[in-house]
C-alpha cells in the first residue's frame, strides 16, 4: 500500500515539473516582445534605439522559434501589436503600405 502511495506522489512531482516548464516556456513567449520593445524605446519615449548586447542571447530562442516553427504567423502578430503600443506604427511596413517611387523630376 505505501508504494501505491509513493508512485502517485511520483507521479504527481513529474506532472508539477512539466507544468512548470511548460508555463515558464509560455511566459517568454508573452514576455519577450514587451520587455525588447521596452527597453529599445526608453520605456515609452517612442524613440527606437538598437537592442543592447546583452539583448541577444534573451532574444535568440524566440527568433529561432520565429525562423523554424509554424509559430511565425502568431508570434509575428503579436510582436507587431507590442511594437504599436510602444512606437504607435508597424515597426517593418508591409510592402503594401510602401509608397511607390515618384518619378517626377526633382525640383531645381
Amino acid at each position: 500500500m505505501s508504494e501505491d502511495f509513493s508512485s502517485e506522489k511520483h507521479g504527481s512531482r513529474w506532472l508539477s515539473w512539466v507544468l512548470a516548464t511548460v508555463a515558464a516556456l509560455l511566459l517568454y513567449l508573452l514576455a519577450a516582445p514587451p520587455l525588447l520593445f521596452g527597453l529599445i524605446s526608453d520605456w515609452g519615449k517612442r524613440r527606437p534605439q538598437a537592442p543592447e548586447a546583452w539583448m541577444t542571447p534573451f532574444v535568440m530562442p524566440y527568433q529561432w522559434l520565429l525562423d523554424h516553427t509554424p509559430l511565425r504567423g502568431p508570434l509575428t502578430n503579436y510582436s507587431r501589436w507590442w511594437g504599436q503600443k510602444f512606437f504607435g506604427k508597424h515597426i517593418t511596413p508591409s510592402p503594401s503600405s510602401t509608397p511607390p517611387p515618384s518619378s517626377a523630376p526633382a525640383p531645381p
